[in-house]
C-alpha cells in the first residue's frame, strides 16, 4: 500500500514546506510525561504506603507488575502501530496512560492503585514509547530528524533529572496524589495536540497474538518469580506459598525456582513458535537468530544489567532515607539532586566525549564509575548523615548512569544488521523494561529481607540470646509476617515485652539494621554492575556493514 497525492494528511507529512515542529512537541510531551511518571513513585513511596494503608512490598510488587506487562508487549507494540496507524496508536496509548494515572492518583486503596498504575497505565505506555519514536522518523528527514532526536534525548534527560525534586516538592506541600496526577493533565494536552498530526500509512499485517501471550506469560513468570524470592526464598521455602488456601512448598522448596523455570520453558516455546512462523513465511515477533549476534546480545545484556543497577539504587535509597532517617519526599528529592544533575550533564556530554573516546571504552569507564560510586555509597551511608553527605558518591553514580544510558543503546543497535534495526530495537526496549522491573524486584527483595534479619539479629545480640542461623531466620519471618497487620499499639506492646536493655537501644538496633540492609542491597547492585562490566568486553559496533546499507538515521539508534 502506498500513499497517494489525494490523501491530504499524507501529502502534508511528505511536503517540505508543511513541516513543523508540532510532532516533536507532541512526542517530547508524551515521552517526557512517561519518564516523569516512571521515576516519581520511589520519591513519594512512604507517602503512598501510608495513604493507601499498605506496605512496601505491595508497592514494590506494583512497580514490578508494570514492567511485567510492559516488557513483553513492547515487542508487539511497533507492529500494532504500523497496522493501526502511528498517530492512532499514540492517541490510544496516551488515553490509556492518562486514565491509568488518574485512577491511581484517585485510588481509595491499593487494589485500585495497582489497577490504574500497573495495568491500565502500562498498556498505554506500551503504545506511547515505541510509537513516539516512529512518529519522529515519519515526520522528519535528514538534518531535521537528527535535530529532533537530539532535542528529544536532551528533553528526556532533563525530565528524568527533574522528577525527584518536582515530585518531592509537590508531595510535601500538596500531596503525592497531586504530584502524580499532573501526568494526566499532560496526557490531555498531548491528546489535544496530536489531533493535528498527520496519520501514517497503514500497512497490512496481523499481530502474532499467540506469540505475544507466550512472551507475556513467560517473562511474567520469570519476573514474578524473582519478585516472590524476597518473601518465599530463592531456593528453600522461607514460608509456604498459599493458593486458594492450599499451601504449596514441594520438597520444602520455594515457589520461586518453579516460577522461573516455567517462564524459561515458555520463552523457549516462544522462540520455537517464532521459528515455525518464519518457516511458513510469516514474520515472528522476534527471531532467535537476532541473538546469535554476540556484540548485539552483549549490548542487550549489559544495558539490562545497567538498568537493574540504576532502578535498584533509585528504589532502595529513597526507601532508606524515608523509613530509616525519616526524610520526607522533599528531602529525599533534595538528597538525590546531585545524582539527577550529574545524570543530565553526562547525558548531554556523551556525544562530545565520543569524539575522543571510543563508545565501548566510554561505556566501560561509566560502569567502572558505577562501581566506584557504589563502594563510596556503602562506606558513607550512616544513620547520622545529612542530605549533603552523599553528594559526591551520588554525583559519581549519576555521571556513570548518564553516560551508560546514552551510549549503550546506540552501540548495541549499531552491532545489529541494518535490516534488523526495528526488531533489534524492540527487543532492546523489552530488555530495558525487564531490567527496570528486576531492579525493584531483586534489589528490593534483598533490602527487605536483610532489614528483618538484621533487626532480629540485633535484638538477639543485645538481649544475649543464643540463636542459631535457622532460629534467626524463622524469627525474622515471623516478625515480618506479624508486622504486616500491626497497629502502632501492637508495635509498642511488642517492644514493651523485650528485655529492658533492648528497649533502651531499640532505635539504634533498628537504625543499624536498616543501614546494613542498604549496604547489602548496594553489594547486590555492585555484583550486577561487575557482571555488566565483564559483558561489555564483548560489545562492539558492526564493522562489516556494506556501503550500500545506510543503517539507522543519526539520532534514531537508541529508539
Amino acid at each position: 500500500m502506498t500513499a497517494t497525492p489525494e490523501n491530504p494528511s499524507l501529502a502534508a507529512a511528505k511536503s517540505p514546506e508543511r513541516v513543523t515542529w508540532l510532532p516533536l512537541v507532541v512526542v517530547c510531551l508524551a515521552l517526557g510525561v512517561e519518564a516523569y511518571d516512571a521515576s516519581s513513585i520511589p520519591v513519594a513511596i512512604s507517602a503512598i504506603v501510608s495513604d493507601l494503608d499498605t506496605d512496601l512490598s505491595t508497592i514494590q510488587a506494583a512497580l514490578v507488575l508494570f514492567s511485567v506487562i510492559c516488557a513483553p508487549l513492547m515487542l508487539t507494540a511497533g507492529t500494532l502501530g504500523g497496522i493501526q496507524g502511528k498517530r492512532r496508536a499514540l492517541r490510544i496509548g496516551i488515553v490509556l496512560f492518562g486514565a491509568g494515572t488518574l485512577i491511581a492518583a484517585l485510588s481509595p486503596h491499593v487494589t485500585v492503585f495497582i489497577l490504574g498504575f500497573s495495568i491500565i497505565k502500562a498498556l498505554g505506555a506500551v503504545l506511547v514509547v515505541p510509537t513516539g519514536a516512529a512518529l519522529l522518523i515519519q515526520s522528519y528527514q535528514g538534518h531535521r530528524r537528527a535535530i529532533a532526536f537530539s532535542f528529544l534525548g536532551a528533553f528526556l534527560a532533563g525530565a528524568t533529572a527533574a522528577t525527584p525534586m518536582i515530585m518531592g516538592t509537590i508531595t510535601k506541600f500538596l500531596g503525592w496524589r497531586f504530584g502524580y496526577g499532573m501526568s494526566a493533565v499532560v496526557a490531555v494536552v498531548v491528546l489535544l495536540l496530536s489531533r493535528k498530526l498527520a496519520e501514517s500509512e497503514r500497512r497490512r499485517g496481523t499481530i502474532d497474538w499467540f506469540g505475544a501471550v507466550l512472551s507475556l506469560i513467560g517473562l511474567g513468570c520469570i519476573m514474578l518469580g524473582a519478585t516472590m524470592a524476597g518473601r518465599y526464598g530463592w531456593w528453600d521455602a522461607r514460608r509456604p506459598f498459599s493458593l486458594a488456601g492450599v499451601e504449596i512448598a514441594p520438597l520444602g522448596l520455594s515457589v520461586t525456582p518453579f516460577m522461573i523455570c516455567a517462564g524459561v520453558i515458555l520463552m523457549v516455546l516462544f522462540f520455537n513458535w517464532g521459528e515455525r512462523r518464519e518457516r511458513k513465511g510469516k514474520t515472528p515477533i522476534v527471531r532467535l537468530r537476532l541473538f546469535h549476534n554476540v556484540p548485539y546480545s552483549a549490548g542487550v545484556l549489559v544495558g539490562a544489567l545497567q538498568i537493574i543497577g540504576v532502578a535498584g539504587l533509585l528504589f532502595v535509597i529513597p526507601v532508606y532515607l524515608q523509613s530509616a532517617l525519616g526524610y520526607d519526599s522533599f528531602l529525599t528529592g533534595l538528597t538525590l539532586l546531585p545524582y539527577t544533575v550529574a545524570l543530565l550533564v553526562a547525558s548531554l556530554s556523551s556525544s562530545i566525549l565520543i569524539r575522543w573516546i571510543a563508545p565501548q571504552r566510554l561505556i566501560q569507564v561509566a560502569l567502572a564509575l558505577m562501581v566506584v560510586g557504589l563502594f563510596a555509597l556503602a562506606h558513607m551511608v550512616n544513620p547520622q548523615m545529612t542530605p549533603t553527605t552523599l553528594i559526591l558518591p551520588l554525583a559519581v553514580y549519576g555521571v556513570a548512569a548518564g553516560l551508560a544510558a546514552s551510549l549503550i543503546p546506540n552501540l548495541t543497535l549499531s552491532a545489529a544488521d541494518p535490516s534488523e534495526t526495528g526488531e533489534a530495537s524492540g527487543a532492546q526496549e523489552a530488555a530495558s523494561e525487564l531490567g527496570s522491573g528486576f531492579g525493584a524486584a531483586v534489589i528490593g527483595a534483598v533490602l527487605i529481607a536483610s532489614t528483618w534479619s538484621g533487626l532480629v539479629g540485633g535484638i538477639a545480640e543485645k538481649a544475649g540470646w543464643q540463636l542459631d542461623r535457622e532460629e534467626l531466620r524463622q524469627a525474622a519471618i515471623e516478625l515480618e509476617d506479624a508486622e504486616r497487620t500491626w497497629t502502632p499499639e501492637d508495635e509498642r506492646a511488642f517492644i514493651a515485652e523485650l528485655p529492658l536493655e533492648v528497649q533502651e537501644s531499640i532505635d539504634q538496633i533498628v537504625a543499624t539494621a536498616d543501614t546494613e540492609a542498604l549496604r547489602d542491597a548496594l553489594r547486590a547492585i555492585l555484583l550486577v554492575v561487575l557482571i555488566a562490566l565483564l559483558g561489555s568486553i564483548f560489545m562492539s559496533p558492526r564493522t562489516e556493514a556494506s556501503a550500500g546499507s545506510p543503517g539507522p538515521e543519526p539520532g534514531t539508534e537508541a529508539l
